[in-house]
């Protein structure tokens, strides 16, 4: 199961400057943390403004959005229709902005997606439908001076390579936030997939704000200061065909998908000089990680199972019932949610099977599907302290026996 149903969840697409499929999706202002449940309607009370009571809303002023995902946006709109977006991932983009009756219009260079989304307003509060996922969001007015979350975390830049394989014509893509400093950790991040899908198809650099790195995109800073890369890692090219070709438990338990990982962690070593290297799988990823773990112990320095399955979504993860835990000689941690209601991620069988390897969180929000990006599932208001936990873990081995906080 995917931290976020089948497109229901905001699409991180973020643009930095020579990335311009990032703004595809922030563009009507935008993803986790999930804290809020996604709204498709607006308030009954909230009804469209003219043209120019619009304009005059919107003129001058900056407005911040937080998003059902967690992550937030900040957008200047500018007296000359100038438009300065930053995000809570650090990225940044500059473009113009229009009204076009009812509708909030927003315009980036070239290639990079631009739309229009339908707003409405109470007497004293916007409301704009973002074009990307048609999610209803709230413009909130910052007063001038009011900091970004942006200027106080790092500016990681993403990048997207398409690892060749064995096979002719095959990649595995991988994307990534570059460090902001020479470093030698990585953590492989294998993330979750929508109810019995088992495909990751990673395409370009926007995939890291995309799901891709699941809640730690957001959390990216905490990892960049402890040295550690976060690079999400999809299935090969041949396996995302729908009918021939899944990615499913008989790729993921192959040598196949071994030789390709290793395919990747080489190009790692040598295009930016990582040595070390841990497995992480949330949700679905779950069965990526434990495989690995078990078929990789001479490559991988641990494995990290967050929110993963113990029961099958469809056929998917049919080889993880009676999985041997035991079986696996690299040093795991499991993650896990105390009231987590997903069915295929129920918290009594990791209890059951962990010992003294388990990180129990605790409290936090409940907004979304159950099984989404959000919720107890994925850790909603909890995952900067599992993000931190995860950091103190690789680095030191210890354990956080507990989290129920956000730091």
């Amino acid at each position: 199961m995917h931290p976020s149903t089948p497109f229901s969840r905001p699409r991180w697409l973020c643009s930095a400057a020579n990335t311009a499929m990032l703004l595809a999706t922030c563009l009507v202002l935008q993803a986790g943390a999930q804290t809020t449940t996604p709204a498709s309607t607006f308030p009954v009370e909230a009804q469209a403004l003219s043209p120019q009571a619009l304009q005059e809303r919107l003129t001058g002023k900056r407005f911040t959005s937080r998003y059902a995902n967690g992550m937030t946006a900040t957008l200047q709109y500018g007296t000359d229709q100038t438009l300065q977006l930053e995000m809570s991932s650090g990225l940044t983009a500059k473009g113009t902005w229009r009204v076009e009756g009812s509708q909030i219009c927003f315009q980036f260079a070239a290639g990079v997606p631009s739309g229009c989304g339908e707003s409405k307003a109470t007497a004293t509060q916007l409301f704009l439908r973002r074009y990307t996922n048609q999610e209803v969001v709230q413009l909130d007015v910052l007063p001038a001076g009011t900091p970004t979350t942006s200027t106080t975390r790092p500016r990681l830049r993403p990048a997207f390579h398409a690892v060749p394989t064995d096979r002719p014509d095959v990649t595995m893509n991988i994307a990534l936030l570059e460090p902001s400093q020479p470093i030698t950790r990585a953590l492989l991040v294998v993330p979750g997939t929508p109810g019995s899908e088992g495909r990751i198809i990673i395409q370009n650099a926007m995939d890291v704000y995309n799901g891709k790195l699941q809640y730690l995109a957001q959390n990216a800073d905490v990892f960049d200061q402890a040295g550690i890369a976060l690079v999400a890692m999809g299935c090969p090219t041949d396996q995302w065909a729908l009918f021939g070709g899944k990615c499913d438990d008989d790729y993921r338990s192959s040598q196949q998908y071994v030789d390709d990982v290793s395919k990747v962690m080489a190009f790692l070593r040598t295009q930016y000089g990582l040595k070390d290297f841990w497995i992480f799988g949330h949700s679905s990823g779950g069965i990526s990680s434990r495989w690995l773990a078990l078929r990789m112990p001479n490559q991988l320095k641990g494995a990290i199972h967050s929110s993963a399955m113990n029961r099958t979504a469809g056929n998917l993860a049919r080889t993880m019932l009676g999985f041997d835990m035991d079986a696996i000689r690299i040093p795991i941690l499991h993650i896990a949610h105390e009231q987590d209601e997903c069915l295929s991620t129920l918290y009594p069988p990791v209890k059951q099977y962990s010992r003294d390897n388990l990180v129990t969180v605790r409290g936090g929000g409940q907004s979304g599907p159950v099984c989404g990006g959000a919720n107890r599932h994925s850790f909603e208001g909890r995952q900067r302290g599992v993000s931190r936990a995860i950091v103190q873990w690789i680095s030191t081995g210890k354990v956080q026996v507990v989290v129920d906080t956000n730091e």
